[in-house]
């Protein structure tokens, strides 16, 4: 179930009508990853210094990754899919996987 979640939001993101909104998805995602996010994980991209989770610097995160640890947590991360809209997991997603596109692979 969480592997078709991802997938199926994932699907949606990658269709050519919502590709080329990508670049406004990704603002939305850094502000909501700095709200919702940033007190816990540390990353340049979104000026954020948490330390309670894992800094994400240098580290590859895929779109479906992302939304898979926010919409089921794990590893300590609770899971946010009672209190963001799945949209605002899609942003969020998307900046992530932008944001961490240059970092080395697993």
């Amino acid at each position: 179930m969480r592997l078709l979640a991802a997938t199926l939001l994932s699907a949606a993101l990658a269709s050519p009508a919502l590709a080329a909104g990508a670049p406004a998805a990704a603002g939305r995602g850094r502000t909501l990853f700095v709200a919702a996010c940033g007190s816990c994980h540390w990353l340049a991209a979104a000026g954020t210094r948490g330390r309670r989770g894992p800094s994400l610097d240098g580290e590859r995160r895929s779109y479906a990754d992302v939304v898979d640890q926010v919409v089921h947590g794990g590893g300590g991360m609770p899971a946010f899919r009672a209190s963001l809209t799945r949209r605002q997991i899609a942003d969020i997603a998307t900046f992530l996987a932008r944001a961490t596109a240059s970092a080395p692979g697993d």
